[in-house]
C-alpha cells in the first residue's frame, strides 16, 4: 500500500500542477471499499499432506484510496484520470494429524495482493438543485498487481516444506459508478458513489487465481480549481 500511495501522490502532484493551466478542472480525493477474491487455493502445498487438507476460496473486502483528476469539456461532462490502490490478504494456520504416521502436522501460510489502478475516463453530472448533483462515472485502464505468498508445512514442529512467491502481474480494470455530490462551499463538494469494478482473473502463481471484481463504495471530496 505504501508504494502505491507514493505513486498516487507523485502523479497527482504532477497533474495538480498541470491542470491548473485550465480554468475548469477539479481534484477529487476519496476513500472507499473494494474486493479481493483469492480463488482455487486448494492447489497449494496444503494438498500434498496425506490427509488431503485443502484451503477454500477466500473473498476479502478491503479499504481502497484514490484520486480523480478531471477537466470540464462541456457543461455536464468531465474527463480525466483516476489513480487508486487496494490491498488484500489472508493468513491461515491449520492443525491436523497425518493419517498414516499419526504425527502432528501444522500448516501456515499467507497470501497478499497489492493493486495500483491507473484509469482514464470521465463523469456526467446532472444538477438537481443549487447544491446537489447526481452523476455517473466510467473509467477503464490498467491494474498493476503485486502478489506475495508464503506456505509452510511443519511435522512435529519441524519445517519440512516451504514455498515463497513474489510475482508482478498486469491486467485490465474498469470502474462504473453512480452517485451524488453535495456542494457545501463554492469550490468544495462532498460525494458518495456506488458502483462495480471489473477485472479479469489473473494467475500470479500456479493454481492460484486473483480477482479484483466486485462492488465498490467511495466517499470523496471535490475541489474545483
Amino acid at each position: 500500500m505504501r508504494k502505491s500511495l507514493q505513486k498516487i501522490f507523485l502523479i497527482s502532484s504532477f497533474l495538480f500542477i498541470a491542470i491548473n493551466v485550465f480554468a475548469d478542472a477539479e481534484l477529487c480525493p476519496w476513500i472507499g471499499r473494494g474486493t479481493v477474491y483469492f480463488k482455487e487455493l486448494s492447489g497449494t502445498i496444503c494438498d500434498r499432506i496425506s490427509n488431503g487438507v485443502t484451503m477454500k476460496d477466500f473473498k476479502n473486502g478491503r479499504r481502497s484510496i484514490g484520486m480523480d483528476c478531471l477537466y470540464n469539456t462541456e457543461e455536464d461532462f468531465k474527463v480525466g484520470i483516476r489513480l487508486a490502490c487496494l490491498d488484500g490478504g489472508l493468513k491461515y494456520k491449520k492443525f491436523t494429524i497425518e493419517k498414516e504416521s499419526k504425527k502432528d502436522v501444522k500448516l501456515e501460510g499467507s497470501y497478499e495482493a497489492s493493486s495500483f489502478f491507473m484509469m482514464y475516463g470521465g463523469s456526467y453530472s446532472k444538477k438537481i438543485s443549487k447544491k446537489l448533483n447526481l452523476n455517473g462515472k466510467l473509467f477503464f485502464g490498467v491494474n498493476f498487481i503485486n502478489f506475495k505468498s508464503e506456505q509452510s508445512v511443519f511435522v512435529e514442529n519441524k519445517n519440512i516444506d516451504t514455498k515463497k512467491v513474489n510475482e508482478d502481474v498486469v491486467c485490465f480494470v474498469s470502474d462504473f459508478s453512480i452517485g451524488a455530490e453535495c456542494l457545501f462551499m463554492k469550490r468544495f463538494g462532498l460525494g458518495f458513489d456506488v458502483g462495480y469494478r471489473f477485472t479479469p482473473e489473473v494467475v500470479p502463481s500456479k493454481d492460484i487465481k486473483i480477482d479484483f471484481s466486485g462492488f465498490v463504495y467511495n466517499l470523496g471530496i471535490s475541489y474545483k480549481l
